[in-house]
């Protein structure tokens, strides 16, 4: 029995971004409540790209120049707007009806082409400036032959199936005059014959490529072993905030499906929650708090050390003022509702935080790239809303020319006082130009000397290349998040906006040094991707993480002490060397590990070097501690199936209800929830 109306025309709305934002934040809570709901609308979403697919290709006969096909997709959309779609049939109607439009409209093939007189690289020219440049239809059909309707029609049936157009005619005459229908009909022999009571006649269209989640690229993780002190006495690695796997995880299970575990990067999945630590009192970007517990008789059978780290929080009437590109992916991928349109609402909802402090740019990119608003004040958001409502998705993904152009905007208008961003809005998917990972690393490590920092956004799934971006986001001295919804478009660019957008410590570095006599192993929880090489910690040309106004970050390291058992004896022991001093002694010593952190000031060269050292006396751990350990636990069974044999899912899930705590939106119920999806997907 469904839970939900399927008949309710807010479903229909949304796949259409017509929702208002109360209504559009009413029906996405819905969806985290009712999976069967989510996978509806997906269907909806489906059959709208399924569609969109078949009819992109026929707008494309006789040469279509890229601004005739933006100006048809114009059309469509327009036309399309004025069905009424109260039902799931309505709004299959209304599919059928802008499909229709979208072949009639390809009267431009019977004309010779109009070009644009605007340069080539000014690609506002074809993306933006769209809704005045649309043809009267009715004055289109007036014109044309009835050789030339009989062709148009004859397309549109091998196009659509016939349940998509066993109501054409009323579908023709609801967005027609009486007059365009009657010479439609008149004129086309072809379809007076196909129709008959009602019924079309057609043979099965090829069935239209479909995007797949197996086109999905992610990263493969090296696996995380564990290290005898003895012979690896020193941990180094970079810092990270992002949260894109989290959200890229929760995803995969709101659909019912595993994530691949290359896809599960569990320091992300742990950074993504907030956790209540201390934060400093010395005038230092950030404090370190240690502890370390006993979770042998509950989760991990091992002991766990905490290393807590707190940025430094900036009132937000105190923030500095902004100086932001937004870089947005117009090309053809994004064309579906949980791309372009989820970008423009998460924008529009970033630009309603600024205010005279701040300025916006916007630099959009498809086959070419162009700058669709120059730096234009907060003060006044309207212009910077005009020009988001405006974009529309075509053409291919020139990436590379767009990071170029985005970079040079902010360069151009560097503010030293301001903190100058470029926020990249994409899928990820460049194929034109430069495309390579590694050109694109080099592009992005170039660009970074500036002095301006990246923030990337990442949406849509299906051909999402979550490699790409977050090697990007690395280079680029910037974070990395994954939009799946408005929701956490809204905790990544408002609730977090500071965290986000205002860097307080860049190129992070941890190092830990182990007591061989009280710790016998160790390994790192996630950062397998972050790993550095020792001599990297106090090489200042080494990139690294960077930490943003008020972030808390959170690693953890699970260790053996001496006299207990290393699971499955999985390291063995290296042979004694020869020719090397032999050890100091630190069995006196009561601390069990030394934590040294380097960083530089937003705007430095020179690192600066912090030392915490940890005491062996071991803590009860606080509900932070716990729920972080529930996280990790979720995240490695996820990942490693050895892991999840000996910690199953049943132990973070008991360990997580434990500890939820203060909660704050709701999201430490939510992943309780997730783990349960997982439980019920392995079984």
């Amino acid at each position: 029995m469904k839970t939900y109306n399927p008949e309710d025309p807010r479903w229909t709305a949304y796949v259409l971004n017509e929702l208002e934002p109360s209504e559009l934040e009413q029906v996405e809570r819905e969806f985290a409540e009712d999976p069967d709901l989510k996978a509806f609308v997906e269907e909806l979403y489906e059959t709208a790209a399924r569609m969109a697919a078949h009819f992109a290709a026929e707008s494309s006969v006789a040469g279509l120049d890229e601004l005739q096909r933006e100006r048809i997709q114009t059309e469509c959309r327009v036309r399309a707007g004025r069905i009424p779609r109260h039902s799931r049939a309505g709004w299959m109607m209304g599919i059928a009806a802008a499909a229709t439009i979208c072949l009639l409209s390809a009267w431009f093939a019977f004309y010779p082409p109009r070009r644009s007189s605007k340069p080539v690289d000014d690609l506002a020219a074809e993306s933006v400036e769209t809704e005045s440049a649309s043809p009267d239809m009715e004055s289109v059909v007036a014109e044309a032959e009835p050789a030339d309707i009989d062709g148009m029609l004859a397309q549109m049936e091998r196009s659509l199936v016939a349940g998509e157009i066993q109501e054409l005619e009323g579908l023709l005459s609801d967005i027609s005059s009486p007059a365009e229908m009657t010479g439609v009909m008149a004129g086309s022999v072809s379809l007076r014959q196909a129709y008959s009571g009602g019924t079309l006649r057609l043979e099965p269209p090829a069935p239209p490529p479909v995007i797949s989640p197996s086109l999905d690229d992610f990263d493969v993780l090296p696996p995380s072993d564990f290290r005898r002190v003895a012979d690896h006495p020193l941990s180094t690695f970079s810092i990270d905030v992002d949260t894109a796997s989290y959200t890229v995880v929760r995803r995969m299970l709101r659909e019912g499906r595993l994530p691949p575990p290359d896809a599960v990067r569990v320091e992300e999945m742990i950074n993504f929650f907030q956790y209540d630590y201390a934060p400093p009192e010395d005038g230092r970007p950030f404090a370190a708090h240690l502890s370390w517990a006993d979770f042998t008789r509950s989760t991990w059978g091992s002991a766990l050390v905490r290393i807590a780290v707190k940025g430094h929080e900036i009132p937000l009437e105190e923030r500095p003022g902004l100086n932001l590109v937004f870089l947005i992916d117009v090309s053809g991928s994004m064309n579906r509702p949980n791309r372009l349109p989820l970008v423009k609402r998460s924008m529009e909802a970033l630009v309603r935080q600024l205010d005279e402090r701040d300025r916006v740019a916007i630099v959009v990119y498809a086959g070419q790239s162009g700058l669709a608003l120059p730096p234009t004040s907060g003060a006044d958001p309207q212009p910077i809303l005009d020009a988001l409502a405006k974009l529309r998705a075509s053409g291919s993904t020139a990436g590379g020319a767009g990071i170029q152009l985005a970079y040079q905007t902010a360069r151009e208008h560097f503010d030293p006082e301001r903190v100058n961003r470029v926020i990249l809005c994409t899928d990820g998917d460049f194929n034109v130009g430069i495309t390579s990972r590694g050109e694109l690393e080099r592009l992005i490590e170039e660009e970074a000397q500036s002095g301006v920092f990246l923030s990337v956004l990442g949406f849509g799934m299906g051909n999402y290349k979550d490699s790409t971006l977050e090697i990007l986001s690395n280079k680029g001295n910037g974070n990395y998040a994954y939009i799946d919804d408005f929701s956490e478009a809204r905790r990544v660019l408002v609730d977090r906006m500071l965290g986000t957008l205002v860097t307080i410590a860049k190129d992070v570095k941890l190092q830990v040094e182990f007591n061989p006599a009280r710790v016998a192993a160790y390994r790192l929880v996630g950062y397998e991707n972050r790993m550095l090489r020792k001599e990297d910690f106090n090489n200042d040309k080494v990139d690294a993480g960077e930490i943003g106004a008020g972030h808390t970050v959170t690693a953890l390291y699970e260790v053996i002490p001496v006299g207990w058992p290393i699971p499955g004896d999985a390291v063995p022991p290296v042979d004694p060397l020869r020719y090397q001093a032999p050890r100091v002694e630190a069995g006196e010593s009561r601390e069990i590990l030394n934590l040294k952190i380097r960083y530089k000031e937003p705007d430095g060269e020179v690192s600066k070097l912090l030392e915490f050292p940890l005491d062996a006396e071991r803590v009860e751990p606080d509900a932070d501690f716990r729920f972080a350990a529930a996280v990790a636990g979720f995240g490695k069974a996820l990942r490693d199936p050895a892991f999840a044999e000996r910690v199953p899912l049943t132990h973070s899930l008991e360990l997580a209800e434990a500890a939820r705590g203060d909660d704050p939106g709701g999201y430490r119920a939510e992943l309780i929830q997730l783990i349960r999806n997982a439980m019920a997907l392995q079984e």
